[in-house]
């Protein structure tokens, strides 16, 4: 149902590549404004990677436009959101469940209490459902929820959280080649893996392919569009 290579959030709201899956996001359930003031306040480069604090700036789900070529990311906040996920999101929706993003304090690894349950309605709804989990311990115990709920895709993973908000880059991608490698160990074979973080070059994409991803989600590796086609190439 997917292709090999995913373009993650924010650029995947912009960018449409051939031969790639665009992923919206990531939408809260209610709007919050501030996108460009907190982009430029908190997003610093670091050795090997990028940090920010951005916060989940978005127009709110109720404002967007759908795509059913395009994944529609989501931001629960509690969870009361996961009812107006659903009820605002069109039938024909392919649909991330964004968990623990670190941008923001409220979503910081969130009780699972009841999350199986959430969930559910997901996966009878949409035609592809995933979930991004954290690249920390909780984001283990979201996986197993996840998968009874009956969700089968996962993104590994999210960014890690830090003092200054979330890191992406070299330490991104050791935490998700670690948590691959676990749940290719301990989890059925039917989860299908989205690999994400610090994908820069070629063998980075081999790097996640033997550690078990099926696929592959570019974020900061789209500043540089002319690499794009040699990540697809090494992909395939």
């Amino acid at each position: 149902m997917l292709p090999p290579v995913l373009i993650a959030p924010p650029f995947g709201n912009y960018l449409n590549v051939r031969g790639t899956t665009s992923v919206r996001g990531s939408f809260t359930a209610a709007p919050r404004p501030g996108l460009i003031i907190n982009t430029i306040k908190s997003l610093r480069p670091i050795p090997g990677g990028w940090v920010n604090k951005i916060g989940l700036r978005n127009p709110g789900i109720r404002h967007i436009q759908f795509s059913s070529r395009k994944i529609i990311s989501v931001a629960p906040m509690c969870n009361n959101d996961y009812d107006v996920f659903l009820n605002a999101i069109p039938y024909d929706s392919m649909v991330e469940v964004n968990l623990g993003c670190p941008n923001t304090d409220e979503t910081k690894d969130s009780s699972p209490v009841g999350l199986t349950d959430l969930l559910k309605p997901f996966v009878t709804r949409y035609p592809l459902a995933i979930v991004k989990l954290p690249p920390t311990p909780m984001g283990m115990t979201y996986l197993g929820l996840a998968y009874r709920a009956g969700i089968r895709y996962f993104h590994m993973c999210n960014t890690i959280p830090v003092e200054r908000g979330g890191e992406s880059g070299d330490r991104l991608r050791d935490r998700s080649l670690e948590a691959i490698g676990w749940t290719r160990s301990h989890m059925p074979t039917d989860i299908r893996i989205i690999g994400g973080g610090g994908i820069y070059l070629p063998e980075h994409v081999t790097m996640y392919k033997d550690a078990g991803a099926d696929h592959f989600s570019l974020g900061t590796a789209c500043l540089k569009p002319w690499t794009i086609r040699a990540l697809i190439k090494a992909a395939a």
